[in-house]
């Protein structure tokens, strides 16, 4: 196989604008965002680059911030066989298990048409997509249920430690 190996970068921040007394900050130099799955198809990831810092007649001023990049790494469920989960749609989901109606509008907005398509998000994607921590909970817990997974805490049922 033959593949086209290249590097994604990020952005470049902007040039910082040019002041009598003090110079403009440079932009922020946007981080590239990569599944971690897709890591194998760049031979460099390489983050962002801050912008050039304005002149000043005074004082320059500061250049900008280049960001790291992003490797989504855990998926929302880790070991979940996605062949197993059920063929649910997300309105079927959200009824059937009682996942609030905001979470299931927002869900339908983002462009989600099956339950297991969450599965192949991360909790950070969730939670740049808008979605808050008790919606982000609610749906591991949800999706938990229907992949018969039981989340078993070492302190036990009831948050006591059975061995004390």
């Amino acid at each position: 196989m033959n593949l086209s190996m290249t590097t994604v970068t990020g952005g470049t921040g902007g040039r910082g604008g040019r002041g009598g007394r003090k110079g403009g900050p440079g932009g922020v130099g946007e981080r590239p965002q990569v599944a971690r799955e897709d890591t194998i198809l760049f031979t460099a990831i390489v983050g962002g680059t801050g912008g050039e810092a304005g002149e000043g007649g005074d004082e320059g001023g500061a250049g900008g911030a280049g960001q790291g990049p992003i490797i989504s790494t855990d998926p929302l469920l880790p070991g979940v066989n996605l062949v197993t989960v059920p063929d649910m749609g997300i309105d079927e989901f959200c009824s059937k298990y009682g996942v609030r109606d905001t979470t299931r509008k927002q869900l339908k907005e983002l462009g989600f048409a099956k339950a297991a398509d969450i599965l192949e998000m991360t909790s950070a994607d969730l939670n740049e997509a808008g979605f808050n921590v008790g919606e982000i909970a609610e749906l591991k817990r949800t999706l938990r249920k229907i992949c018969g997974i039981i989340h078993k805490s070492p302190l036990g049922p009831f948050g006591n430690n059975p061995a004390m």
